[in-house]
């Protein structure tokens, strides 16, 4: 079979993600994502410095590609919490089959519980159409981007 390259996913209301990364961002190739009615989906294609010793897709590359998707539902949904991001306070992944390189990762991801402070997450990360990796998250949505004991040397709601 035959995988058309692209640099970009198809069709309407997507938005690349990782567009000015910081810190870790610069590792990953372009992600992209775009809301949908049961949360979110992301795109990626994996390229070779995503390649384990076998010449697929490293599973580090799918967890970290699968964290840093976690809070797309809320995110895309106007839902984050007034401190605009997310803790990541469990993360939980199953390896299902090998991904390829050069083919696009679709990732499905959405909210199946909300409380005021937390969000539960599930997700897929398919590949033609095959399950790649699992996951599932909860997420603390925060009030503040204040590190706790910093500056005042208070704890904040945070802690």
């Amino acid at each position: 079979m035959e995988h058309l390259l692209l640099d970009s996913p198809q069709g309407a209301g997507w938005r690349r993600i990782n567009e000015a990364p910081a810190g870790y961002g610069p590792t990953m190739p372009p992600i992209f994502a775009r809301a949908t009615t049961r949360g979110a989906e992301c795109w990626v294609v994996p390229d070779e410095t995503s390649a384990n010793y076998q010449g697929l897709v490293h599973g580090a590359f799918l967890a970290s590609l699968g964290e840093q998707v976690l809070y797309l539902p809320l995110a895309l949904h106007a839902r984050i919490g007034a401190g605009g991001g997310t803790l990541t306070v469990d993360y939980a992944m199953q390896y299902l089959a090998g991904a390829a390189l050069g083919v696009p990762l679709v990732g499905e991801i959405e909210c199946i519980r909300e409380t005021g402070r937390l969000a539960f997450i599930r997700g897929t990360l398919r590949q033609d159409d095959e399950a790649v990796m699992g996951f599932t998250a909860t997420l603390r949505k925060l009030t503040s981007r204040t590190p706790p004991g910093s500056a005042s040397g208070a704890v904040g709601e945070n802690a």
